[in-house]
């Protein structure tokens, strides 16, 4: 293996990129030089001087005169320095300093690899260019590299002293043409394996993960594939979901990885079978529910995770309207939560969480108590034993750490200085950033412009919106409360500006703007009398050079409309497609579904079909983020009319505007009225133009919309067995509404019901029984109490003598007592509340008798019975 030797260094980074493309070019670097005479050494410092790019080695290749390019380099007349105007396209002005474009790119720059020589490089004072798809935010150098025939090469930077990153390209300057990217194979080694092609030339990036960790480069292409012992990271490869495995290597294989849901194998069966009416589980009041997951199937996926662990689904049908939230804060394992309108459809879905507090989970949904939504209680990774909470009104926010305290306030087994939310607290801050040091900052006053420099000044923060280069910070504290405008107006390189209200904590950052108005960047602050703010002034780039900033009186504003930006920057009162501006460009252009050709005029009331399709191009306040269609209509006089939409199998949501084009338009917006359609009243005037949005919660579909003279019906509530009232309203209560008749509570059962054949729960000697009594009947009570719901449990002794029945796992106040006629509370044999000295009971048998065993409780729970021969112990 050859070796060669490349420094780079430069105080001038300019005058560095007018010479690297042709010294690389004119020097031929071989051999490995160890030694060097005293001339060589002269030689090279002086070449250093003027930032060239030296080999270790000189040949007998023409040298290039230092003197023909450089600071000092005579332009010609059409080329002055200090001219506004240059025609770049002129060869004479090809090194003129607006003509060097900055990037790393132009022909030239890279260095071309060998196959097998080792090239080490000095990156100490290079800068940052360019950036890989698995990262690069610090200095980097560039390779080229030409194959002579097929194959697959090992490239790698083994032996570097920074932290590097590797990636490649096939078109130098394009993001888009990269190939590969790798970072930290081996502690900060970046390699790569990767397949190349004959004769076809690659843009090999070396580049560093941040600004720290910077030194000597090594890097080296060797023929075939990275040795086993290099330990290299396999690059991450796309799940095949039409093949058994998990190419992604993201712990989920085919149908179970995310990536596959939208595979045809992979969709949901129409009526998966936790959906299936016997399997859910009924919830109409608040409360707390356990259950486990433990060897349940995986049915349902949330968007936000859910693969590969089974479910429980609750039909929940809230008590009242109004949000409601759903928890499962004292589950024993990896919690998720997703909630849906329909319990087969994945585009019903209405929210989804993992991790709301630590390892639980919560979710806000807006109910109404005449709907039914499916909350499915799922695991991240695995399964359990949960607790799942329903209360009214929206969940409380996640608790956050308080790093000035002691404890886990937000529950994520890190506290004070160790959670991740602190790292950034002045007591927990090792080192403060240099530019963040008193004598460092500077102070900035209103109406003043200042004039400096970012050279080799630090680079250590970064703004939200941009900011990798050299940054320098000044304080500023207004007198008086009111807006300001912060500016770089003049500037000479592309610069960022963003404020902090401390200096090193950047979660504490009121404003971050890039390109206000061409390269300078402004922002408006909103600041308080007295109050100090850190100004930041930043560059988009790694470059150097000096820069204007400047506060005055107001909010900023700018010579011409931001077209992509929130906000009226030209303060002409118009802001975005609003503005004249704006108005001719392509993202301005009204949604298709509003042309001509699109609209379905109406001529008449009454009912239309449709299905919608194709890209969502419209919403609604209320929502709707598939597909739609749109109905216009006028009357000749002022009328009430009801417009409601209802769906085969799909969501529907319904708006109307009236400007097409305009959501400012919108009048009226409705989803859900009942189930899942979708109703608004609207009292429409005459001769108004009306657009009708028949939109989708999410997805397409067939639809019918119906459009009939007067208000909509007002929405009937269900009579509520379970609960006080007359909530359907028409003269009957609960068990007297004939809608009640068939209830449970509502029946006059000739014997208890609990001790219904269909009821009893047969269990066996020496077998657990795991089960609930949350939907079981009431009625029955023990001497010893017991006055919720019960599970009987029947037993026939198999021979005379003695049985221990023992509850093994209570989450409730339990009673466990035994009868030998299941439905006379004269026959028990003997009652015992859990929680005293025993929570077990043993009862004398006689062969072939039949014997009863209540779980019965003060309240309702989970619960763990056990049937085993002979005395309990």
């Amino acid at each position: 293996m050859h070796r060669r030797k490349l420094l780079v260094t430069s105080s001038d980074r300019l005058l560095t990129m007018l010479l690297v493309p042709i010294v690389l070019t004119t020097f031929t670097l071989t051999g490995c030089i160890e030694e060097r005479s005293p001339e060589q050494v002269t030689s090279e410092e002086d070449n250093l001087d003027t930032g060239l790019l030296v080999g270790a080695q000189d040949t007998d290749s023409e040298r290039i005169d230092q003197n023909t390019l450089g600071a000092d380099q005579d332009f010609s007349e059409n080329c002055d320095p200090d001219s506004n105007e240059v025609d770049c396209e002129n060869p004479l002005c090809s090194n003129h300093p607006s003509c060097i474009e900055e990037t790393l790119c132009p022909q030239g720059i890279s260095v071309e690899l060998e196959l097998s020589e080792l090239y080490e490089i000095d990156l100490a004072t290079a800068d940052d260019w360019d950036q890989g798809s698995c990262g690069g935010d610090g200095p980097e150098s560039l390779f080229s590299y030409t194959p002579s025939e097929d194959g697959e090469f090992c490239i790698n930077t083994a032996g570097s002293e920074g932290d590097t990153v590797l990636y490649v390209r096939t078109d130098c300057a394009n993001p888009d043409s990269e190939l590969a990217c790798n970072d930290d194979s081996e502690d900060f080694t970046a390699m790569l394996s990767i397949e190349l092609s004959a004769m076809t030339n690659y843009y090999i990036y070396v580049d560093h993960f941040g600004r720290t960790q910077v030194g000597d480069l090594k890097i080296l292409i060797s023929p075939g594939p990275c040795l086993e012992e290099m330990q290299i990271e396999p690059e991450p490869e796309e799940e095949r979901c039409d093949e058994e495995g998990d190419e992604d290597q993201n712990s989920f294989a085919d149908c179970d990885d995310r990536a596959c849901l939208d595979e045809l194998q992979c969709q949901q069966v129409l009526e998966p079978v936790v959906c299936a009416e016997e399997a859910l589980i009924k919830v109409e009041e608040w409360g707390r529910f356990t259950g486990t997951t433990v060897g349940a199937t995986d049915e349902l996926h949330g968007s936000c995770g859910g693969q590969a662990t089974g479910e429980q689904v609750y039909r929940f049908t809230p008590p009242s309207d109004g949000p409601f939230c759903v928890n499962s804060q004292d589950s024993e394992f990896d919690t998720l939560i997703h909630v849906r309108k329909q319990c087969a459809h994945i585009e019903s879905e209405m929210t989804c969480n993992d991790d709301y507090i630590y390892t639980r989970s919560a979710v806000t949904v807006e109910g109404r108590a005449i709907n039914a939504y499916y909350v499915v209680i799922d695991g991240y990774r695995n399964e359990g034993r949960y607790t799942l909470e329903f209360l009214p009104g929206a969940c409380p926010p996640a608790p956050e750490e308080n790093c000035e305290l002691e404890g886990d306030e937000d529950f994520d087994g890190q506290e004070g200085c160790d959670d991740f939310d602190c790292r950034f607290e002045e007591a927990c801050i090792e080192e403060i950033p240099v530019a963040c040091t008193e004598e460092n900052i500077g102070e900035l006053r209103l109406g003043e412009i200042l004039n400096s420099s970012n050279l080799g000044a630090p680079s250590e923060v970064r703004g939200s919106c941009a900011g990798v280069g050299n940054e320098l910070i000044y304080r500023f504290t207004p007198s008086e409360e009111g807006q300001y405008c912060l500016s770089t107006e003049g500037s000479d390189y592309d610069t960022v500006l963003y404020v902090r209200s401390q200096c090193y904590q950047p979660s504490s950052e009121l404003g971050c703007n890039d390109d206000y108005y061409n390269q300078n960047a402004a922002l408006t602050l909103d600041a308080e009398a007295s109050q100090s703010y850190f100004v930041i002034v930043d560059s988009f780039r790694s470059v150097e050079g000096t820069f204007n900033l400047s506060v005055t009186e107001g909010r900023c504003v700018a010579e011409r409309e931001r077209c992509g930006l929130a906000g009226d920057e030209d303060q002409n009162g118009l802001e975005g497609c609003d503005d004249p501006a704006c108005a001719e460009l392509p993202m301005c252009e009204p949604p298709s579904v509003c042309s001509e050709e699109q609209l379905f005029p109406l001529s008449s009331l009454g009912e239309t079909t449709g299905q919608s399709q194709g890209e969502s191009e419209s919403q609604g306040s209320c929502g709707g983020t598939g597909s739609e269609d749109v109905y216009t209509f006028s009357l000749a006089g002022d009328s009430p009319i009801c417009l409601s939409a209802e769906g085969e199998d799909w969501d529907p949501v319904l708006y109307i505007r009236t400007d097409c084009t305009d959501p400012r338009s919108e009048i009226a917006c409705n989803d859900d009225y009942i189930g899942t359609r979708s109703a608004i009243s609207l009292y429409a005037t005459a001769d108004v133009d009306y657009y009708v949005f028949v939109d989708g919660f999410n997805g397409s579909g067939t639809y019918t919309l119906n459009i009939t003279v007067g208000e909509c019906d007002t929405p009937s509530y269900p009579e509520r067995c379970d609960l006080e009232g007359d909530e359907d309203e028409n003269g009957l209560a609960d068990c007297d509404d004939p809608a009640c008749v068939d209830e449970l509570s509502c029946l006059s059962p000739i014997t208890a019901l609990a001790c219904d054949e269909s009821a009893l729960v047969t269990i066996e000697l020496d077998s657990s029984y795991l089960g609930d009594t949350l939907r079981a009947p009431t009625g029955e009570v023990g001497s010893c109490g017991g006055s919720a719901s019960e599970v009987v449990h029947v037993y026939q002794a198999m021979s005379t003598g003695s049985i221990c029945a023992q509850l093994e796992l209570s989450n409730f106040t339990a009673q466990l007592y035994a009868r030998s006629i299941c439905e006379q509370a004269d026959s028990e044999l003997t009652c015992l509340e859990i929680g005293e000295n025993s929570t077990s009971i043993t009862i004398n048998t006689e062969e072939g008798q039949l014997y009863y065993f209540f779980v019965d409780g003060e309240d309702r729970g989970s619960y763990l019975l056990n049937l085993s021969e002979g005395a309990c112990p």
